[in-house]
């Protein structure tokens, strides 16, 4: 986990200043994806980009209803529509799938 300089650096300076207005039933793929879109054409690296949208994720998921316990705000976040670049690590070539929920699934190849 990051630090909460981090985390609260990446509120202040990237989310906030697009999502902030928006109430948490309003943050859905459409309206993060120009935060996503923001972030790639400052050309923040693809790993930075993906850990913010991970941060808003975890916002949206939070709230719990108090007798349930359950999420309050059921999402379906799709990585193709939030068009979120793919993240490569040095030396390993990425492979990229698809899971059953449509959420990216990633694999290393190492060739030894």
């Amino acid at each position: 986990m990051k630090d909460l300089v981090s985390v609260e650096g990446a509120l202040n300076k990237w989310i906030l200043p697009v999502l902030g207005d928006l109430p948490l039933a309003k943050v859905i793929n459409i309206t993060v994806k120009p935060l996503v879109d923001m972030m790639k054409k400052a050309n923040l690296a693809a790993e930075t980009v993906n850990e913010h949208v991970k941060y808003v994720k975890q916002v949206v998921a939070s709230p719990k209803d108090g007798a349930t316990g359950e999420p309050i705000h059921h999402r379906k976040w799709e990585s193709a529509v939030l068009d979120l670049p793919v993240v490569k690590s040095e030396g390993t070539a990425p492979s990229v799938a698809q899971g059953e929920n449509h959420q990216p699934t990633c694999s290393r190849k190492r060739g030894r």
